[in-house]
């Protein structure tokens, strides 16, 4: 907000009040919002020229109304949607060069799974669409080749299933392999993945030698559990 000081006269630049109203309200800081208004209210007071100008007032009015819509509207939308993340399990490899990852699921506040997330600590976290989980979702991807990929098998998104991890095995002959992961939701309301009845900790996957163009194949998988 901006004023103008002259024969006791007081103006409002409009554009920089309705852009600092903006930004009050991209922040939620609905008490700087109210506290603009008064200002505003005060300020008209003072020159009736600004009062006149009432397609100004009404664009404040109005976006502060449009401002107390929206805080209302995320409030209910909280209410039935609300995205939190779940870790399962640490993913170990000297493939991914001395970085560690971490496979999560992302669920909504009925405990839905709502998305999957690989977490790392040297690249950028990776989200990846459940609508695709049981075609197929790639999780390692080298030198144009699909390393590992998720398969969900009847996967419910409420309760779990079955989800089977394919790796490839050689870079060369492109031979894969796999293994299957139980997904479920725990009572305590949290999801955990197991691996022959045993909840996973860390999954390592351990290289092969053979290599076609920077193409790495997995020759085994070795666990670590709770």
């Amino acid at each position: 907000m901006k004023f103008l000081h002259g024969s006791y006269e007081k103006r409002i630049e409009y554009d920089s009040f309705r852009s600092s109203m903006q930004n009050t309200g991209r922040g939620n800081n609905m008490k700087n919002a109210i506290l603009g208004i008064i200002i505003l209210l005060i300020t008209t007071q003072f020159n009736p020229s600004v009062a006149g100008e009432g397609h100004f007032i009404r664009g404040i009015v109005e976006q502060f109304s449009q401002m107390l819509r929206d805080k209302e509207l995320a409030a209910e939308l909280g209410e039935k949607f609300v995205k939190t993340e779940q870790r399962l399990f640490k993913v170990s490899s000297s493939i991914f060069e001395g970085d560690t990852r971490f496979l999560s699921v992302e669920v909504d506040n009925n405990d839905r799974i709502v998305g999957l997330k690989l977490t790392s600590k040297k690249e950028s976290d990776r989200r990846f669409n459940v609508g695709n989980i049981n075609s197929g979702i790639t999780l390692l991807r080298k030198s144009g080749k699909d390393v590992i990929i998720l398969f969900g098998e009847d996967f419910d998104l409420n309760s779990g299933g079955w989800a089977k991890v394919q790796y490839l095995v050689n870079g060369v002959t492109g031979s894969k392999s796999h293994f299957w992961v139980k997904m479920e939701l725990g009572g305590d309301g949290a999801w955990k993945a197991f691996y022959k009845g045993n909840r996973i900790w860390n999954a390592t996957f351990i290289p092969s030698k053979v290599t076609f163009f920077g193409v790495v194949g997995v020759k085994e998988v070795n666990f670590s559990y709770y």
